[in-house]
């Protein structure tokens, strides 16, 4: 696929036989274009201080070069030397489309480094996530360039631009900035094809919209009180401490001479001690199902009906079981169940929590996933939309002196939409009606 007449090179020692230009020429030759791609090449910030962030992270990671062009010219520049702001216009041109695949890390880097904003975006990982409705599994550049354009590609070049530091570009690593440029083009003129053919157009452009939202939702993170947290966390740890002894207690009162109480002694304590491991769900499903009281569901991994102890299903099945188990077993589930929910306040949820902290900005980052086969989107590093919903946990959740945080929700979007997009008689009568919770 490799062109090396279209590739142009903007920067110092240029000691291959490569085209070498300006980033006056570069903004001369693109200013009119109607389609063009933006890519980066990212390397490590603090020498890997803070581990494989760097390098994904804006704020601990650096742009060595930046690649910008159409199919026709592919310009290379040396970011560590070259000042690209005289591309601001056209990078926050709304007439020009900047295709890239997983563009979002592109619109963080450079709004980081040049406060730039990137308009007009399409992103080649969330088309082909919109035309298969989130259930595409392999999104990688790699995997679409085999998919639509035949083509194995070795990505192991980027690696190299961890720790380059201040290393001149070899003539591979240039020409590998230069078709990064290439494959989101080609790509999506094969996915425009089907995006027409399927009449996402509307669909494609509000999810670039949105795209550029969580871009900036992600770049500017969320504040954080790590002293609120921890009170929480120290507070959860008592009681889950508590709740540890009293199982064990519940093991030794009431089942002295099973093998679930170790009779061998040492010389660090002086009684029996249960053998019960209550963090091991195996040793907690071979002890309920000695009661007789363990529940059974379809396992997500092995789709086989199995023996469980997940707090949900046993939660659940505490109301079918009441009739024909005592008080005794019934105590027990209950304090097994408070342990369960705190287990996961004093892990998730505990001082780990902190390792999602920017060391930069001392905020939460986390990264999101915008389509997703549930029409819904996910958040991960931290999951933000898994925090626990009582107030000792949101409250670390706070706003900076002299801010405020402003909660906002859409009552019934869903339905609301689907009532304007339907029109269907009877659900347009429910809300005509003065009715408004569509779940009643």
């Amino acid at each position: 696929m490799k062109n090396e007449e279209n590739i142009y090179y903007i920067g110092p020692n240029n000691l291959f036989d490569l085209n070498t230009t300006t980033i006056q020429d570069c903004v001369e030759y693109l200013k009119d274009k109607k389609v063009i791609s933006v890519d980066i090449e990212t390397t490590r910030k603090f020498n890997g201080k803070y581990g494989k962030r760097e390098g994904l992270d804006p704020y601990l990671s650096k742009i060595v070069m930046f690649q910008i062009g159409d199919l026709e010219r592919q310009y290379v520049i040396d970011y560590r030397c070259i000042d690209i702001n005289p591309l601001k216009e056209i990078l926050e041109s709304n007439s020009i489309v900047k295709v890239g695949h997983n563009i979002k890390f592109e619109y963080k880097h450079i709004l980081h480094n040049n406060g730039i904003k990137l308009n007009n975006v399409y992103d080649t990982m969330i088309v082909e996530q919109i035309l298969f409705s989130g259930y595409s599994p392999k999104l990688g550049l790699k995997d679409l360039n085999e998919k639509y354009l035949d083509i194995e590609v070795d990505k192991a070049t980027r690696l190299e631009f961890l720790d380059i530091k201040d290393k001149a570009f070899t003539k591979r690593q240039i020409i590998y900035g230069a078709e990064d440029i290439l494959y989101p083009l080609r790509i999506k003129e094969f996915q425009d094809a089907d995006i027409v053919k399927k009449e996402l157009s509307k669909c494609v452009s509000l999810e670039m919209l949105f795209l550029q939202t969580l871009g900036d939702i992600e770049y500017k993170g969320i504040n954080f009180n790590k002293d609120i947290w921890e009170e929480t966390y120290n507070k959860n740890k008592e009681k889950y401490s508590k709740l540890l002894i009293d199982l064990d207690n519940y093991v030794l009162e009431n089942f002295n001479d099973t093998i679930f109480v170790d009779k061998q002694l040492d010389l660090f304590n002086d009684g029996l001690k249960c053998a019960i491991n209550w963090g091991s769900s195996k040793q907690v499903i071979s002890f309920f199902k000695y009661l007789g009281i363990c529940p059974q569901e379809v396992s997500k991994s092995t789709k086989i009906l199995s023996y469980t102890v997940n707090a949900k299903v046993v939660k659940a099945s505490l109301k079918t079981m009441n009739k024909d188990i005592g008080d005794v077993y019934n105590n027990l589930l209950d304090i097994y169940l408070e342990y369960k929910e705190l287990e996961q306040s004093c892990t998730t949820f505990g001082v780990a929590f902190f390792k999602y902290i920017n060391p930069i900005t001392n905020r939460l980052h986390s990264n999101y996933k915008q389509i997703l086969n549930t029409g819904r989107i996910s958040s991960s590093n931290p999951n933000l939309q898994n925090i626990p919903s009582n107030d000792d946990f949101r409250r670390a959740f706070d706003s900076p002196e002299g801010y405020k945080i402003v909660n906002a929700d859409y009552s019934g979007q869903e339905n609301i939409c689907l009532a304007n997009t339907s029109l269907d008689p009877d659900i347009l009568n429910f809300y005509y009606e003065g009715h408004s919770d569509m779940h009643k």
